[in-house]
């Protein structure tokens, strides 16, 4: 066992080693050049993996049996667009968009190729998606108006690495010879175009420096392009730069140009997106769940351990990233809903290792691994839509109220989740009697204290986000869906605790009532962003919908258990004791 475990752990911690023997190619020096891109500065392969994250769903391809990075991608873009035009990257799910198109419906990824023959009629079928309201729109329009969006991003990032248009570049451009422009130049001009230019304690793009024309951040950026021009001077005169040797002088000069501090952060974020901390977590808690069914299933004791183990080993990553986030952003966990996911996920997964401690059977476990995996699968599919660091909106911009209100608030998400979890477990385990009294009354005294836990800290969010409203918008309330929603959890949660205290409901109930506030939290913390108003909708998102009906169904089906007849337990355990 103790060889196995060390073997997990030098498995996930190699992973990064093993991608750091990639990162000798050409690509790594192209992806960790500092762009400045949303407002923020962020390494090339940031660019890169968003872009093709959004366009497939997936941070690299499989063209021929080779898998493809992101950063591969758009470098291939930039050299050579014939080539990558070729590649079938653009996932298409519904089935009446590509017959539309003359496609076959089970023909899901098309390339750009493929989708410009139809260009026309993809654009103008948009246009008249956009003219229906969002709640009229048919599943149709919305995959057309995603496709549109999609080509739209694949024609930024292609159309990104141009030096047209970007002040004294447009005449050395245009002087160059033409085996030039279409291959290496149109990667310089990415870097030009995005050089970060810092001025007065922010940083800004090159195009958008030169806008200040001859003010001084205009003068700066001309003087901070120059090194940009030797390149193109040397390009003119012969000098071929190809691979590693043009990535390098490329990389020396973007690096003199830019701010160290920042510098450090957008290696720091490289890095970060390489390892993929998140996804070898969630990998790491899915693990776990079957670990520890099958220590129940066997009567293992010694896999459970294990499992346990593997269960510090993911929390440890999950904490890792989480705190690359916030060294990354300068910013508390909390920012948009990508990072609340992670929170709370993180916070459960904390608050299952105590309760372990408490019942010491597993079910804390199983029930701190089911909630992360869960989180960080919410987290990957909101990444979908866009940069999960981007800028946030001006009244977000506030790290106290996002330290004390964001952070507060959604710890009492992940409490009420947690306490769900707990009884359905409970009721699982009581309907098919793998639970004696004791261990029931323990779990039953546990899931009762989560709730109170989560009351509080409920409580004290939605105050504190009160007096930050007041700060913001002029008045402590205004029954916005947001504010309605963190609401109906605290009073969901007094409703508890006064069924119990006032002897209402007893084991049984509680745990139900527990389940209901899974559906209750899950409509609050993401269900009021699919009403797409209010002014707390940061996270508008229509895909949502179809996944959050089919959470709250679940929900509803496991309440009902609790009300099996009580001889089908009891047949179900003798027929266990016979077998």
């Amino acid at each position: 066992m103790k060889n196995l475990l060390f073997l997990m752990l030098f498995i996930v911690s190699c992973g990064g080693i093993c991608q750091a023997d990639s990162m000798a190619s050409r690509y790594e020096k192209f992806g960790k050049l500092p762009v400045m891109n949303e407002g923020r500065i962020k390494p090339l392969d940031t660019v890169a993996r968003n872009g093709l994250l959004f366009i497939s769903g997936k941070q690299s391809l499989l063209i021929q049996g080779k898998k493809i990075s992101a950063t591969a991608w758009l470098y291939q873009l930039s050299k050579d667009a014939k080539v990558a035009n070729t590649w079938p990257i653009f996932r298409v799910r519904n089935p009446e968009v590509l017959t539309f198109l003359g496609h076959s419906p089970k023909q899901t990824f098309l390339s750009y190729d493929e989708l410009t023959k139809g260009v026309e009629i993809i654009s103008d079928q948009a246009s008249r998606a956009r003219e229906i309201p969002k709640t009229e729109r048919s599943v149709f329009q919305r995959a057309i108006l995603l496709l549109n969006e999609q080509l739209n991003t694949y024609d930024g990032l292609a159309n990104s690495f141009f030096l047209m248009g970007v002040g004294p570049f447009d005449e050395e451009y245009m002087a160059l010879p033409d085996r030039f422009r279409g291959q290496v130049l149109r990667y310089l001009g990415a870097v030009s175009v995005f050089l970060p230019v810092y001025y007065k304690g922010h940083f800004y793009s090159v195009s958008e420096a030169y806008r200040d024309g001859e003010g001084a951040l205009g003068h700066l950026a001309y003087h901070q392009g120059a090194d940009v021009l030797q390149f193109i001077q040397a390009l003119r005169s012969g000098e071929v730069f190809e691979g590693e040797s043009l990535d390098t002088r490329l990389a020396t000069v973007i690096r003199q140009s830019a701010h160290e501090p920042f510098m450090t952060r957008v290696n720091v974020e490289y890095y970060f997106n390489r390892i993929m901390p998140f996804y070898q977590a969630a990998i790491l808690y899915l693990s776990v769940c079957v670990m520890i069914l099958c220590s129940w299933l066997f009567r293992a004791p010694r896999l459970k351990w294990f499992a346990l183990a593997i269960l510090g080993l993911a929390f440890a990553i999950h904490t890792i990233g989480l705190g690359s986030r916030i060294w990354i952003l300068g910013r508390p966990p909390v920012t948009n809903l990508y990072s609340s996911a992670v929170f709370v996920g993180w916070c459960a997964v904390l608050g299952g290792f105590f309760i372990e401690r408490q019942i010491k059977m597993g079910l804390g476990a199983i029930a701190a691994a089911v909630v992360g995996f869960f989180t960080l699968i919410l987290a990957h599919h909101l990444a979908l839509q866009g940069d999960t660091m981007g800028m946030m909106q001006a009244v977000l911009d506030s790290n106290f109220w996002l330290s004390t209100h964001v952070v507060t608030i959604t710890i009492g998400y992940s409490s009420m989740f947690l306490a769900g979890l707990l009884g359905i477990l409970y009721l699982i385990a009581d309907r098919f009697g793998f639970l004696d009294d004791r261990r029931k009354a323990s779990l039953f005294a546990t899931t009762y204290g989560v709730v109170i836990f989560s009351l509080l800290l409920s409580f004290v969010g939605t105050v504190l986000g009160g007096i930050w409203a007041d700060q913001s918008w002029g008045r402590f309330w205004g029954w916005d869906p947001k504010e309605n929603g963190a609401l109906i959890i605290v009073l969901w949660a007094a409703a508890i605790v006064h069924a119990k205290l006032s002897g209402l409901l007893r084991a049984r109930g509680l745990m139900q009532m527990a389940i209901a506030g899974n559906m209750v939290t899950a409509f609050s913390w993401q269900g009021v962003n699919l009403l797409g108003i209010g002014l707390h909708s940061y996270g508008f998102t229509e895909s949502g919908l179809f996944w959050l009906i089919l959470f709250m169904l679940s929900q509803l089906g496991l309440i009902a258990v609790g009300w099996l007849p009580e001889s089908w337990r009891i047949q179900i355990k003798k027929e266990g004791e016979n077998g």
